[in-house]
């Protein structure tokens, strides 16, 4: 985590020296800037100018004495192929939103995502966007990988994915957690009831859930969302999703019999809350389309 110098030209006025140099940096660069306080030598830097190159944007911090690079902003929605060594692979840019990952197999697979620290099981994808799974705690900025099972042979996936360059959802990602049927972390109003069905209610409402997972008795299975509580089955690992109710807020419904609420068992819940003015909030609708 260095600069180093080339090409050096001095020159001197009746204030002060001057000096022109390029600049390289190494291979790892530190969130906050690289120093540059005591390149080549040279005494307190009381001022200057860069040049920016390959896209990047350079900013002299003369407070701090250091150089800090600003790459473009990437797109809010982004497709890629990723490729994937040791059963990782990593995004190109810092995900907010996972919406789809499959890979190119004959078959496409579809990998379901359950939150990064939980090991994933076969068809499952444990995504790492920053958020903390002993805190929900939402960590901006930092690259996301994407850690799949051995047993898959995973070697490439295609992922489409909202960037955190999409401020409103990236603001509004909130991780939530039961263990036991008690709230761990999430909205002040989580609660969760058990019942036929159970029902987690969020305490909020959401414009989209990126997964739902279950500690079934040890295994973490990615739970698939339904429509109608009609629908869940009983040892499915099927959650019915209700993303707005106008008493109770947002809603996941789970079968009685497949026991959320065993004593050790958890659910993690990851979702884009509804933000209560603004694009997300009045772009949002809930419909259905019909077999006909």
């Amino acid at each position: 985590m260095s600069l180093t110098a080339s090409n050096r030209w001095q020159s001197k006025t009746n204030v002060a020296d001057c000096v022109d140099f390029d600049v390289a940096f190494d291979s790892s660069y530190p969130r906050d800037g690289e120093s540059f306080a005591a390149l080549q030598n040279l005494n307190k830097i009381k001022g200057g100018y860069v040049t920016s190159k390959n896209g990047y944007i350079i900013e002299l911090d003369m407070t701090n004495q250091k150089l800090k690079v600003f790459a473009p902003a990437p797109p809010i929605v982004f497709d890629e192929t990723v490729t994937v060594t040791a059963n990782v692979g990593y995004l190109k840019y810092p995900a907010a939103f996972i919406q789809h990952v499959s890979d190119g197999t004959s078959t496409c697979r579809a990998f379901l995502v359950i939150p990064s620290g939980l090991v994933p099981i076969a068809g499952t994808v444990a995504v790492n966007m920053g958020i903390a799974l002993a805190t929900g705690v939402f960590t901006k900025g930092q690259r996301t990988s994407l850690t799949f099972l051995a047993a898959d042979t995973v070697t490439s996936v295609k992922v489409s994915y909202v960037t955190q360059a999409w401020k409103e959802v990236t603001d509004n990602v909130v991780q939530a957690k039961i263990l036991a049927g008690a709230a761990i972390y999430g909205h002040a109003g989580l609660t969760f009831t058990a019942g036929a069905p159970d029902v987690l209610q969020m305490g909020e409402d959401m414009v989209a859930v990126q997964s739902v997972t279950w500690d079934k008795d040890g295994t973490y299975s990615a739970m698939t969302p339904l429509i109608a509580v009609g629908t869940v089955t009983n040892a499915r690992t099927e959650v019915a999703v209700d993303v707005v109710k106008a008493t109770t807020f947002a809603e996941l419904l789970f079968h009685t019999n497949d026991n959320v609420n065993a004593a050790k068992n958890s659910v993690y819940v990851t979702y884009v809350r509804k933000p209560s003015t603004g694009f997300l909030s009045s772009h949002l609708t809930e419909t259905s389309v019909s077999s006909a």
